[in-house]
Order: C-alpha cells, then structure tokens, then sequence
C-alpha cells in the first residue's frame, strides 16, 4: 500500500487508528436514511387518498348526471372511499345544487368531496417551523368534478 512505499523511503509514522469509524457512520446516516423512508411512506399513502377522493368524486357526479338521486351519489361517494381509514367521519361531500328538484338536463352538477387525511407517520423535524406537512394532525384533500345533467 501507499504506507509501505513511505517506509521504504525511510519515512516512519504511524497511521491513526480507525476502529469505530463504520459505527459513526453508521450512527449519523441511519437516522437520515430512516427519516427519508417514513417521508416516502407518507407521500405514497397521501397519493393513494388523492387518488381515491378524486375517483370518488368523478363517480359521484357521473352517478348524479345519469340518476339525478343524492342517495346514490352519497351511497357511490361512500363506496369508492372505503379503503381510506375512518372516512364515515372524516369525509365531506357537497352537492351542488342540493335540491334534486332543482336540477334539469342539460344543467351543471357539481359534487365536491373533502376528506381528512391523517398521516400515518407523524415526522418531525429538528429545525424548521414546527406546523408543516410533516407532523398536522391531518391535510385536506379536496376534489371537485362537474358533469351536466343527462336526465331530468
């Protein structure tokens, strides 16, 4: 190695030694490395409910344009949300216009629905302000679809 070339030359010295330098890196890496795998986690599950709220609310208003029958959009809206964690209480749906007399062919329906998202790793930080994405309570994932009305 590069040592034993020195010495060859006549230099003498002493390399300092070097146990214990894999457990400090290890020591300062895992906690980013951990902190980095929660955070895709959590970024994965938020995707997955903003996917599931956005389909609910298109089948919602596909439901509403062809019936014309709140009962069925809640009960469809309901439906495609059961996979989310406590979505009875966490879900919010608006219908507009809410009376079903109200609505005629050809006019706009609007269904938007909210849902509560908590996350499933509360992450947070060392620095920083300490109300961001990575430790609420939980965000709010909205979705609005819009479709015409089709019957009467």
């Amino acid at each position: 190695m590069i040592s034993d070339f020195f010495r060859k030359l006549g230099f003498k010295f002493k390399l300092p030694a070097q146990r214990g330098q894999s457990a400090v890196e290890l020591a300062i890496v895992l906690p980013i490395l951990l902190f980095l795998l929660l955070f895709l986690i959590n970024i994965g599950f938020y995707l997955q409910a903003n996917l599931e709220v956005s389909f609910a609310a298109q089948q919602g208003v596909r439901a509403g344009s062809l019936t014309n029958d709140n009962d069925k959009i809640l009960g469809i809206i309901k439906k495609s949300l059961q996979n989310l964690r406590d979505h009875e209480k966490r879900t919010n749906v608006i219908i507009t216009p809410a009376q079903e007399t109200a609505r005629h062919r050809g006019d706009e329906l609007r269904v938007k629905v909210s849902y509560a998202y908590p996350p499933p790793f509360k992450l947070t930080l060392p620095f920083g302000p300490r109300n961001n994405f990575f430790n609420k309570d939980s965000l709010i994932i909205e979705s609005v679809a819009v479709a015409r009305m089709e019957s009467e």
